[in-house]
């Protein structure tokens, strides 16, 4: 079991599953059972061994340390066991199933069985798929069978058999759907815009942002805009960030007050130019519109301070006074802009 302290899971799993007799007698008979909290120890090096990324995630190893088995999740008793007995099927393990895909690279059955069994565990997929595409590229199907090969084995935007999911869009939304090649192309381009913004990999993020920007789709747009304010936040490159967020903040987050408010407090902060800020206003404006709550209302009366507007600036801030005294919290804050509006 890899687990960390502060999973709310792994924490029933230890507390409220592993206490049953009947699971605990299963487990003991079956394995040699281990718990490893990733954060310590051995703990990062078992996190990159056996691709972990999400808790509790549970690795079956045969006596030679081989992985057999991996699964992830909290589960109530009775399933755990079920688990425990699928993993102990030869037919059901990761060596078997990929001697069954390797054997014949052409059997889409054998390809998706291995793919599934890695899925259960998070395991990568992206090189059985590359794999299986390459041995069927002259003859590659527009089907369901492959399509299922694809949308759950393919994570790298920059792959081939990725190109050819949005080569042919059309051809497999008519076997498949339009709504499920759109969510795959939106998750995938999710995968790889996101783990390198959160990662601060600046150089794989603007990789992989420039190929999404190929794809044509309203969705993925939206995703790029979002994480490019957020890569450029992250890195302080506030000219960037400004420039960004006045070419697509009314396109792709006009509805949504918190990121206005957001985008709004930043260009406050770090810009002088009066347009750029009457655009902050604008947005902070919305943003109170969408949400009225004090942290909105008083960002846009510090921004009309900001541009010299002092009538309509004290009526927000003391919005923004009545809003803390309802839900009795500081006003000292309001009453400072007000006193300032006086002045």
């Amino acid at each position: 079991m890899c687990y960390e302290d502060w999973c709310g899971h792994c924490e029933k799993m230890i507390n409220e599953v592993f206490i049953d007799s009947t699971l605990a007698a299963f487990y003991n008979k079956n394995f040699i059972c281990v718990k490893q909290d990733m954060t310590t120890g051995d703990g990062q090096a078992l996190v990159k061994r056996f691709y972990i990324t999400s808790f509790p995630t549970f690795v079956v190893l045969n006596k030679s340390g081989e992985t057999i088995y991996q699964f992830i999740g909290e589960y109530k008793g009775a399933d755990f066991i079920k688990m425990g007995e699928t993993s102990l099927i030869t037919e059901n393990q990761i060596p078997y199933l990929k001697n069954q895909f390797e054997n014949n690279l052409l059997d889409s059955t054998a390809c998706y069985k291995y793919l599934q069994v890695l899925s259960k565990g998070r395991l990568p997929t992206q090189q059985v798929v590359n794999t299986y595409f390459e041995a069927n590229k002259n003859n590659f199907e527009i089907s369901s069978g492959n399509w299922k090969i694809l949308s759950s084995g393919v994570s790298d935007i920059n792959s081939i058999p990725f190109k050819f999911i949005i080569d042919h869009q059309k051809e497999f939304a008519e076997v498949v759907t339009q709504k499920k090649v759109d969510r795959k192309i939106y998750l995938s381009s999710a995968y790889n815009l996101q783990t390198a913004a959160n990662a601060n990999d600046t150089a794989n993020y603007f990789l992989n942002r420039n190929v999404a920007t190929t794809f044509n789709n309203s969705q993925v747009d939206s995703l790029i805009f979002v994480n490019d304010l957020a890569v450029y936040e992250k890195n302080k490159k506030w000219s960037n960030y400004i420039s960004t967020a006045l070419r697509g903040t009314e396109t792709y987050s006009w509805n949504d007050a918190t990121p206005l408010r957001r985008i709004a407090e930043n260009i406050y902060i770090h810009s002088d130019e009066t347009t750029q800020i009457v655009k902050a206003s604008l947005y902070a404006k919305r943003s109170v519109k969408l949400k009225q709550d004090y942290f909105n209302t008083i960002l846009q009366a510090k921004i009309l301070i900001k541009l010299g507007y002092k009538t309509d600036a004290k009526l927000f801030a003391e919005e923004a006074k009545a809003l803390a005294e309802k839900n009795k919290t500081n006003t000292s804050e309001a009453e400072l802009i007000i006193k300032q509006c006086e002045e």
